[in-house]
C-alpha cells in the first residue's frame, strides 16, 4: 500500500464487551485518566482534572506495535456522558511516521 505524506488513514476496530453500557462508561469514559489500571498497553497513567473536554491524560505505555516504551498524551476533545462517546487527540508520544492521531 502506498501512502502519501498528509494522506489522512482511516482505521476503524469495533470490540464486544459482555457489560452494561454504564458500566463500560464509568471505566473508560469517566475514568478516562485510569487507562494504567485497565489497559495492559499501559503501564500507568495520570491526569490531573476530572474527564473534561481540554482535560490532557499523560500514561507511560508498554512497547505496543509501533509504539516504543515511553510516555503518550491524549487531551479530551469531545466529551458527551448522555450519549456515552468522547474524542481525543495524542499531544505528544506518537511514533514519527505519525503526524496526528485522533480516537472516537
Amino acid at each position: 500500500m502506498n501512502h502519501d505524506h498528509g494522506e489522512i488513514l482511516d482505521i476503524k476496530a469495533e470490540i464486544t464487551i459482555d457489560k452494561p453500557a454504564a458500566v463500560m462508561w464509568k471505566i473508560v469514559g469517566e475514568n478516562f485518566g485510569d487507562i494504567g489500571e485497565w489497559s495492559s498497553g499501559f503501564v500507568s497513567s495520570s491526569m490531573g482534572t476530572s474527564s473534561a473536554i481540554g482535560a490532557s491524560r499523560v500514561a507511560e505505555i508498554a512497547a505496543v506495535g509501533p509504539f516504543k516504551i515511553g510516555q503518550i498524551r491524549r487531551t479530551l476533545t469531545g466529551f458527551d456522558p448522555d450519549a456515552k462517546s468522547f474524542q481525543l487527540q495524542t499531544t505528544a508520544g506518537l511514533p514519527g511516521f505519525f503526524t496526528q492521531a485522533v480516537n472516537r
